[in-house]
């Protein structure tokens, strides 16, 4: 069963009575944003100073000479704010938990559709002959290329001379009216090493490249033009629409009826424990969640990936893209394509070096729904809506991915383990790849390497430095379900 497509539905033009009162569904008792131990705020988020490492600090923000794997030198907890990097990610999760609905970028009017959707089903009404099938064609070539979608709308046009149809900048102009999804603009480096977001919000030039964020040929004293941007869908929006529409709304009940059979057999045994192990609801982190109330069976369940791609054969360049799933989905359908939904796109040319400035516009407007909820109407009774708080459940990513946008290092450092492993790897001489390799090798004396061989059994219980780490200063736990 495939769902309709999303730009195949508008809002009627008629005036709408007000949403009725929505049945409150069972809510979690804490707040989903998990609490973290007071910080230092930095003098200014925005300001330089909160960014540029002191001069007694290196490129890293590590004193020269000191070795950042070095037990000694991150065993003060206190130090660990002091260092640019540290302060940076303190702002993003700052800006992150601060953010609301009326503040995540989003218009007026779609916010204003989050809070008081309509009552009645969306139709499509263009009003116009031209208009409406200007944009059937758009849907008839949304996987061909805009070439196309030219040649076909000349085509019709030359053997029908009084149709004027509307071109595909038009079309996508109207699409935001047509669906109530809009994207949310931000500009960033022309090299892309971050976006002009959290700390990087006010600066004019790039921390990194020096390059200008404006274009000055075009740019004005009462309007500035960016050199680049890029754009980020945001997730409430579409969640909403999918439950409005009764096909793609009943593909949500399958998250439903599980969540609501868990909580009916943890009444009956709070030790509840399943026999059968064949979806991630099975699993003992959804349970806990469950059971203390963190998510309802109405609440949307997401899992989120990020990937870069090449897109041109002949050219060396880089274009990442980030896209939702929805768990509330059966298997069999949430991994389709029509069933993918994307975050936001990163142009290139090159690859971020800063990917939490990127990933904060996408994190803030999922704090502000999770906060406070949208409505959409409740499956089991009629004309009646409740809140959804779309809750991030999982993140993913390949493996050169994984360590820049969790926040970890890669897996040919030190520490390279992505469960915080403390096994030391090792490295050759005169290379920066470390290895993870227990036995010492023989003649092996590398400084900052050659300790003794290492027991597994005795080193996988012992929790790593950097785990405590990542968990005050990565921006994805702020707003993970488990």
């Amino acid at each position: 069963m495939q769902s309709p497509p999303r730009t195949r539905a508008r809002r009627t033009i008629r005036p709408v009575s007000p949403p009725p009162q929505p049945i409150a569904a069972p809510r979690r008792q804490q707040s989903p944003i998990a609490p973290r131990p007071p910080t230092p705020a930095p003098e200014d988020p925005g300001s330089e100073r909160a960014i540029i490492p002191d001069e007694d600090t290196g490129q890293d923000g590590h004193p020269p000479g000191e070795d950042p794997d070095n037990e000694e030198s991150l065993e003060a907890d206190e130090e660990l704010p002091s260092q640019p990097e540290f302060t940076r990610a303190r702002a993003f999760i700052s800006s992150i938990e601060r953010a609301t609905l009326d503040t995540s970028g989003l218009s007026p009017d779609a916010v204003e559709r989050l809070r008081n959707p309509p009552t009645q089903r969306f139709e499509l009404d263009t009003g116009e002959y031209a208009d409406r099938l200007s944009l059937d064609l758009f849907l008839a070539t949304r996987n061909a290329s805009q070439h196309v979608y030219n040649g076909v709308r000349d085509a019709i046009q030359q053997y029908h001379a009084d149709t004027r149809l509307l071109s595909l900048a038009q079309i996508k102009s109207r699409l935001p009216l047509l669906t109530g999804i809009e994207s949310i603009v931000t500009d960033m480096c022309p090299n892309s090493c971050h976006a002009y977001t959290g700390p990087f919000a006010h600066r004019d030039t790039c921390f990194y490249c020096k390059e200008p964020r404006y274009d000055e040929a075009r740019s004005s004293n009462d309007k500035h033009i960016p050199r680049q941007q890029f754009h980020t869908i945001p997730i409430a929006p579409i969640l909403q629409v999918l439950r409005q529409n009764p096909e793609s709304a009943r593909r949500f009940d399958y998250l439903r009826l599980r969540t609501e059979r868990l909580n009916a057999e943890l009444q009956r045994d709070p030790d509840y424990s399943p026999d059968v192990f064949d979806d991630f609801d099975t699993g003992t982190d959804f349970i806990n969640a469950v059971k203390e109330r963190k998510v309802s069976p109405f609440d949307s369940v997401l899992m989120f990936s990020i990937d870069g791609a090449q897109l041109y054969r002949n050219k060396q360049s880089d274009c990442w893209i980030a896209i939702f799933m929805i768990m509330n989905f059966a298997p069999a359908v949430r991994y389709l394509k029509e069933s993918i939904f994307p975050a936001f796109t990163i142009p290139g040319p090159s690859k971020p070096k800063d990917y939490d400035s990127y990933l904060s516009p996408t994190l803030e407007h999922l704090s502000a729904a999770q906060k406070e909820g949208i409505l959409v109407p409740d499956p089991t009774r009629a004309n009646n809506f409740v809140r959804d708080h779309p809750m991030l459940a999982y993140t993913g990513a390949d493996r050169l991915a994984l360590g820049p946008i969790s926040g970890t290092a890669g897996h040919q450092a030190k520490f390279g383990c992505r469960v915080f492993c403390p096994v030391p790897g090792r490295h050759k001489p005169n290379q920066s790849t470390y290895y993870p390799v227990f036995k010492k090798p023989q003649d092996y004396s590398v400084q900052g390497s050659d300790h003794g061989d290492l027991n597994y059994f005795g080193t996988r219980e012992q929790p790593h430095r950097t785990q405590k780490r990542y968990l005050s200063l990565s921006i994805f736990p702020c707003i993970l379900l488990f």
